[in-house]
């Protein structure tokens, strides 16, 4: 697939997401980020690193922090 692009890809997925998330209202956002720390803390818990980097990077684009 010539000229294709990840990092294009994930722009505009970050792009329209981001607006369309600070859009919901508190109510659904504080809902989604509990579910969405919720499957980060199930996926630390497995032995896939994989399950870890692509959390991380959902929590990234929909910019919820990371817990330490």
């Amino acid at each position: 697939m010539a000229g294709f692009s990840w990092k294009w890809l994930i722009g505009l997925i970050a792009v329209v997401l981001k607006p369309l998330l600070k859009a919901m209202t508190p109510t659904i956002e504080g809902e989604m980020e509990k579910a969405l720390l919720g499957v980060y803390k199930a996926a630390l818990a497995t032995p896939n690193p994989i399950d870890d980097l692509a959390m991380k990077f959902i929590l990234d684009i929909v910019d919820i922090d990371v817990p330490e």
